[in-house]
């Protein structure tokens, strides 16, 4: 049977393997072809396709197995994990929710935690880690999970301490294998100031969810404002940011105002200034003083020709 844990869940794709997964999945379409009531097989053929980069395939035949076998436990689990891998955090909820057979427990709450981190559900992902930390305390990735809770909800000192330790004990943290733990190590690289270091994992965050607003905010943030020019790229960063607007619908301040800062990293004073007096003059129509009051400081180094430096 194919057993998986939490640590092969949220591991990372090995070069090496490709030539086994070739041979792996005609094994297994073979195997499904001749009895395509075996779930089995055909699920681990999903699985191989979704490692060797054919996820959409794979999602469609682990679909089809749900069509033919309602609620059967590894597809269930499988489906889930290819969705988080394109970043559907929200959609995979329902597939690891259905999940109760003991064996995917564990795996099952650290790929919820994933999606509870990406939706906002802190408590319920909170509540989930305790119970995973009491049963592998030793696994690194589930501390980087912990910490990244710890960030989101407002606890940074403890989000910092518990990533640095880990990273001193472990290195860093593998590229992971859907956009929120790659976005959230980038985020705890960034809390530390090792800005850096952040960027492989929030270029992978934004390629693996290219619906993920926060990533391409954030990583725009980064590029436009770093006070290491190793780190900035104003073109880039008006990329980034300008698909964090169109994603939100041009409806968040904060998102228009990283914009402005994109453009004014990019050498475009006049749009950053228009960009920014929009940020601002939204942020007032929406109650947010805070953001609005930012925005105008931004303002008065945009008119004098200056980027953003944090």
């Amino acid at each position: 049977l194919l057993t998986i844990t939490a640590l092969a869940v949220l591991g990372v794709l090995c070069n090496q393997q490709v030539q086994i997964w070739r041979n792996s999945i005609t094994l297994f379409s073979h195997g499904a072809k001749v009895n395509p009531r075996d779930y089995l097989a055909r699920s681990i053929l999903a699985r191989n396709l979704m490692e060797s980069g054919r996820v959409d395939e794979a999602i469609r035949n682990l679909e089809q197995i749900l069509r033919e076998a309602p609620r059967y436990p590894l597809s269930e689990f499988l489906l889930a994990h290819a969705l988080q891998r394109q970043g559907r955090m929200e959609e995979a909820i329902p597939h690891l929710s259905s999940i109760v057979a003991p064996e995917y427990v564990a795996s099952r709450d650290a790929r919820l935690v994933l999606s509870y981190l990406y939706t906002g559900q802190l408590a319920e992902a909170q509540e989930l880690m305790n119970g995973l930390l009491q049963s592998a305390a030793d696994e690194p990735a589930l501390w980087f999970m912990q910490a990244a809770i710890f960030r989101q909800t407002g606890d940074a000192q403890k989000a910092v301490e518990v990533f640095k330790t880990i990273v001193t004990a472990h290195g860093p943290p593998p590229m992971a294998e859907d956009p929120v733990l790659n976005f959230e190590v980038a985020e705890l690289y960034a809390l530390i100031g090792e800005q850096k270091r952040a960027m492989p994992y929030y270029e992978s965050a934004v390629q693996m969810g290219p619906s993920y607003t926060n990533a391409f905010n954030n990583y725009a943030w980064l590029l436009a404002t770093s006070t290491n020019p190793a780190v900035r790229d104003g073109q880039k960063a008006v990329r980034m940011a300008g698909k964090a607007c169109e994603l939100t619908q041009w409806k968040v301040p904060l998102m228009i105002g990283t914009l402005a800062a994109a453009y004014a990293e990019a050498g475009r004073f006049e749009d950053a200034v228009k960009t920014a007096e929009k940020a601002r003059d939204l942020a007032k129509e929406q109650g947010m003083s805070e953001v609005a009051k930012r925005n105008e400081e931004l303002l008065e180094l945009y008119r004098q020709s200056k980027p953003v430096r944090e």
